[in-house]
């Protein structure tokens, strides 16, 4: 399947607003949508490789591809961390309490 720049760009342009709607939902401590946003995004871009036949235009999208898991990962290992804490202290607080 061949996609025109004009796709790719479009595209992309949505991948810049999917990634400031991340920040804002982490910002907001909202970890777990978040997550599963990064997620979604690493998995069409995945699916997008695999249908493009245009060598430029997989190049764009491998790039796109390897800048999200490598920016992803680490913030997800980050935010399940948080996430793990914030339940390990409402657990605590709810022994706590008589």
């Amino acid at each position: 399947m061949i996609f025109s720049r004009d796709d790719i760009e479009e595209d992309l342009t949505k991948l810049r607003e999917t990634a400031v709607k991340i920040e804002l939902l982490e910002m907001m401590g909202n970890h777990e949508v978040a997550n599963e946003l990064r997620l979604k995004v690493i998995y069409n871009l995945s699916k997008l490789f695999k249908k493009c036949r245009h060598r430029k235009n997989r190049k764009i999208i491998l790039e796109q591809l390897l800048w999200w898991i490598e920016t992803s990962i680490p913030k997800m290992v980050d935010n399940e961390r948080v996430i793990h804490l914030d339940l390990r202290n409402v657990e605590l607080k709810e022994h706590s309490e008589p």
